[in-house]
């Protein structure tokens, strides 16, 4: 049996269900025509660790899609931290999902290992479908020209803060780096045992914001060639002005060294966090996960150094290895270990 994956766009909207499908035999389904894919199965990975409850949204999606095509869909949902690990895992083992969300750095990666379906043709071949994507996302799935990640969501990182404590302490959502300082120092002083604004060691994309936020950019483009412009001084008084929250100011821990995004949320969860960079679609999953936190919740727009927005700064990063402060997530399709051979 030769199993070809079409698109990834299927699982983005019930309208687009026949976009994606397994075939076999003479039916190849590139010409637009239907798909016969009864007794194929489809399978995905979504990952897991940041997203509300999406259960009924598969079931939903999964029967729309066996109606339309014949095929039935097995979502299996993949933890972000052992995300990485298991896709390199599984190209190595010929073990891959037939469609996968990944983060835009990955869909680099795994196109460069030759991993992923390009998907530049499947797209043309639906009228209009190409003039629907976003460009900066449609962007951020293309490696080398090519289009390996179908666009699926946007999210914007902020300051997620506990509004019980600053309303408790007379404290308003910080709109400058002053505040975040003057904010964090209030919350150090009347609240000993909560860190203000942790410094999660082990999560890179969390510095670019302050980067930007003092004027800096983390590489310019001159070309095809990419520059790092990391040890800019404004780049720099970025990283300072970050990493001091910890060094300088007390507002972190030791053990926060090490921290990734998800023990980031574990303690904030857990009433030991303060303040913290998270993602848009952070609120809701904790929230979902933690009904006592319901109006305790709150989010501001990461500021520059003097007020504004710190990512209006930017400019369009590298997919290869960089990922802007809107985290921007691609489905691929991966092509298995038999479509090599």
């Amino acid at each position: 049996m030769h199993k070809r994956i079409l698109s990834a766009v299927a699982l983005g909207a019930v309208a687009t269900l026949s976009l994606a499908a397994c075939s076999t035999g003479g039916s190849d389904a590139g010409d637009g025509g239907s798909v016969d894919g009864k007794g194929q199965e489809l399978t995905v990975w979504i990952m897991k660790g940041t997203n509300p409850d999406s259960t009924a949204f598969y079931d939903a999606v999964s029967k729309a899609f066996e109606d339309e095509t014949g095929a039935t869909v097995k979502i299996e949902e993949v933890q972000w931290a052992d995300a990485h690990d298991r896709f390199v895992t599984s190209i190595a083992g010929a073990t891959t999902p037939d469609i996968a969300e990944t983060g835009t750095t990955w869909t680099a990666e795994f196109a460069d290992a030759g991993a992923l379906l390009p998907l530049d043709d499947y797209v043309d071949e639906e009228k209009g479908l190409r003039d629907d994507l976003v460009e900066g996302l449609e962007v951020a799935g293309t490696y080398d020209d090519e289009l390996y990640g179908m666009p699926w969501y946007a999210g914007v990182r902020s300051i997620v803060y506990r509004t019980d404590v600053f309303e408790e302490l007379g404290l308003d959502a910080p709109k400058t780096w002053d505040d975040i300082v003057a904010a964090g120092e209030a919350i150090k002083a009347a609240k000993p045992d909560m860190l203000p604004f942790p410094v999660a060691g082990d999560a890179e994309f969390q510095v670019y914001p302050w980067v930007w936020g003092a004027g800096g950019e983390v590489a310019t483009l001159d070309g095809k060639e990419w520059t790092s412009e990391l040890d800019s001084e404004e780049s720099q008084e970025g990283i300072e002005f970050y990493t001091g929250l910890a060094t300088e100011h007390g507002f972190s821990s030791a053990g926060a060294t090490t921290w990734k995004e998800t023990d980031l949320r574990d303690a904030f969860t857990q009433g030991n966090v303060a303040m913290m960079l998270s993602g848009s679609w952070t609120p809701k999953a904790l929230i979902e996960a933690n009904p006592d936190l319901e109006g305790k919740i709150g989010a501001a727009v990461i500021p520059g150094k003097d007020g504004g927005i710190a990512s209006l700064r930017a400019r369009w990063i590298p997919p290869v290895d960089l990922q802007h402060h809107q985290e921007r997530r691609s489905r691929v399709a991966v092509r298995q270990a038999h479509d090599h051979r």
